[in-house]
């Protein structure tokens, strides 16, 4: 079994709210919608992007994918973080069953941001797992 990354999760850009904590979902779609001091920042470069992958199990068999729970990101040159929870998957990720081609997976999750939390380029890492039943 094979897994292949397509496209890297992308929050996007986003403006905060000095005195209000906030969320920002990105749906598998790539959507974003924001609560609370979080507002999406529609005039800025950085495009939301869910984040692709693909599958490639033996036709016939049946497989597990496991995504993570938590994701914590870090601001670039700093110890300042931010955190990624509640990730959702498109097709669901229950009931799998390999084709013997290719098969692609959508991530999105929700963004914790704390209020006045610096600007800046956050990023972070996860692992998929995948495995025979």
């Amino acid at each position: 079994m094979t897994i292949t990354p397509i496209t890297a999760m992308q929050f996007g850009s986003i403006a905060i709210q000095a005195a209000t904590a906030g969320t920002l979902t990105l749906g598998v779609d790539g959507s974003q919608s924001a609560t609370g001091g979080v507002d999406t920042a529609t005039y800025a470069s950085t495009t939301p992007a869910a984040g692709k992958f693909s599958v490639k199990a033996d036709a016939g068999a049946s497989y597990v994918l496991t995504i993570p729970t938590t994701l914590v990101l870090t601001k670039s040159a700093s110890t300042q973080t931010i955190t990624a929870t509640s990730f959702t998957a498109s097709p669901t990720l229950s009931g799998l069953q390999g084709t013997g081609m290719a098969q692609t997976y959508s991530l999105g999750a929700t963004l914790t941001v704390p209020a006045a939390t610096p600007s800046g380029s956050y990023a972070g890492t996860f692992t998929v797992t995948a495995s025979y039943n």
